[in-house]
């Protein structure tokens, strides 16, 4: 069975200042959902896109892309629903919220 990749939601750890492909919104910030170290995001991890709630991976300089079919597959439903819901409830920079 193959390694699952380790999942991140954008706002607690600052990482290079990056753009959705799909929407745009800034990303410059992640935590992980998994309980192990590192706490930063390393090439091949997932990410859900707080403003549009689009799954990405993390490339080789930290850069983004949208993630395959078989990426968001390989997540367990329990973390794929929990990072959905941080990334629909975490409030946008500059909302009212």
């Amino acid at each position: 069975m193959g390694r699952r990749p380790r999942l991140f939601v954008t706002f607690a750890n600052p990482v290079p200042t990056r753009r959705c492909p799909r929407c745009a919104q800034s990303c410059d910030r992640a935590t992980g959902l998994a309980l192990d170290r590192p706490a930063r995001p390393r090439p091949g991890n997932l990410t859900c896109c707080v403003g549009c709630r689009t799954w990405l991976a993390f490339e080789r300089d930290l850069g983004l892309r949208l993630a395959t079919a078989d990426e968001v597959a390989s997540i367990p439903d329990n973390l794929r629903a929990l990072a959905e819901r941080i990334a629909t409830e975490w409030p946008l920079k500059g909302s009212p919220h």
